[in-house]
């Protein structure tokens, strides 16, 4: 199963001034270049995963993004990764916690 890394784990080991987000997108280039990275096309299924939440959970403000990840990575049926515990609240995403 392939990995889904969510932006704060990759940008603060690859850019510790991460805050600046040129930076940023410089420290992730080479990444993606690496063979076997790469960034997702959204899959067909994503909107099912998050009208399945939208019901069922109280997605406001940030976590609409939160639902959106967790959304990408369910139909990409990739692993989510993350240093944020709160992707546990979407049932079927397979999720991987990093300690901060």
């Amino acid at each position: 199963m392939p990995d889904l890394l969510e932006a704060s784990v990759w940008v603060p080991l690859s850019a510790p001034d991460y805050l600046h987000h040129p930076r940023a997108c410089r420290a992730l280039a080479p990444w993606l270049a690496t063979p076997g990275e790469g960034r997702l096309a959204e899959p067909a299924g994503l909107d099912e995963w998050l009208a399945r939440w939208s019901g069922g959970l109280d997605l406001r403000g940030g976590h609409w993004t939160d639902a959106y990840l967790a959304a990408l990575a369910a139909a990409s049926g990739c692993r989510f990764v993350a240093v944020e515990t709160d992707f546990g609240r979407f049932p079927g995403v397979d999720c991987l916690y990093l300690e901060p």
